[in-house]
């Protein structure tokens, strides 16, 4: 019922082949129009190799690997509608914060707007997602680490006369090995846990399942190494993620698709990368989600500005997807507390 009025409230400006797919908004806002523009270009992948204050977007076990205090701004730009007296729509931006406490935990705080702008029949619409992330770091071994993380988000969904409210959970796990001049890791993540959605519909109240999904990634590489004399020489990581919706509540088109992804790092801090999407799924249409992805970032070395900081600046290119801008660009600083690998 709450799609179907979604369906015929949107249908003025969302174009047929998207409409086809069935998801709800907040999956755009969390999974297809991702914030971390890293993630976002190489195959829109991440639950294996993603690490820091922005990892938790794909998997919070990553976070564990954050070792200074992070502040950083994600933002996607919005669409034009097109139509008369009606605002750009779908602009989405993303605040995070993130320390080391110690012990190997790690914790962070990141808020997500999705804006549906100011139509018609509306305004103050949207998803805004509250999220607290908490991480902790596991050494097995001098060469190899476990991390698990949890993400405690708070999601708000606004539109028209729909008012949808839930505390929902996402886990994850992630290890890495080390061996000779290479790193190898596995993660798994899984999205939207917890309690149904509490919706409103004017006087109407009741229930719905919140859209679950699943990443599970491999990757391979020496991006993560520090080893004298690789400083000026290129550095390479591959990765392989496969993405599943876990209960096909939504089942009207099943999520499954295989990520690929690739990237070089010259001189430890200039990034380039690409990353492609196969989709699994019969039933929708291969020219809705096979495609390149595409970006490209930077990170400093410690700049002492009266304390010293270290810069990151990234842009990311994820799944064409027709309506939607899926232009990622993020900027984050932090202060170095301690070392990492």
């Amino acid at each position: 019922m709450r799609l179907m009025i979604v369906f015929l409230l949107l249908l003025s400006f969302i174009p047929a082949d998207l409409l086809a797919q069935s998801y709800p908004l907040y999956f755009y806002a969390q999974h297809l129009r991702i914030s971390d523009p890293y993630t976002a270009a190489l195959g829109m992948s991440g639950a294996a190799y993603r690490e820091g204050l922005l990892a938790p977007y794909t998997n919070p076990a990553g976070l564990a690997r954050l070792d200074r205090i992070e502040i950083g701004y994600s933002r996607i730009p919005s669409v034009e509608t097109g139509y008369e007296n009606d605002e750009d729509i779908y602009g989405q931006n993303t605040f995070s914060i993130g320390a080391l406490l110690g012990y190997g935990i790690v914790a962070g705080l990141s808020y997500m707007n999705f804006d549906m702008g100011e139509i018609s029949n509306s305004d103050n619409t949207g998803v805004r997602q509250y999220t607290l992330s908490i991480a902790k770091l596991h050494t097995l071994s001098e060469n190899q680490f476990v991390s698990i993380g949890i993400n405690v988000k708070r999601l708000e969904y606004l539109y028209n006369i729909l008012d949808e409210n839930s505390y929902l959970f996402d886990i994850g796990f992630q290890t890495n090995i080390k061996f000779s001049e290479n790193w190898a890791s596995f993660g798994l993540a899984l999205h939207n846990l917890g309690s149904d959605l509490e919706s409103k519909q004017g006087f109407l109240k009741f229930k719905e399942k919140a859209y679950k999904y699943l990443q599970a990634g491999i990757a391979f590489g020496n991006t993560k190494l520090d080893i004298s004399g690789m400083n000026k020489s290129p550095k390479f990581m591959i990765t392989m993620e496969y993405q599943k919706d876990m209960d096909n509540e939504f089942n009207m088109s099943e999520w499954q698709l295989l990520g690929l992804g690739f990237e070089l790092r010259f001189f430890n801090y200039f990034i380039l990368q690409t990353g492609y999407l196969v989709n699994l799924n019969d039933d929708i249409d291969d020219d809705i989600i096979n495609g390149m992805t595409y970006g490209l970032g930077f990170e400093t070395p410690e700049v002492d500005m009266n304390i010293p900081v270290i810069w990151s600046v990234h842009y990311g290119r994820g799944m064409d997807i027709p309506g939607l801008d899926v232009n990622t660009i993020s900027i984050s600083v932090g202060h170095k507390l301690g070392t990492g690998y």
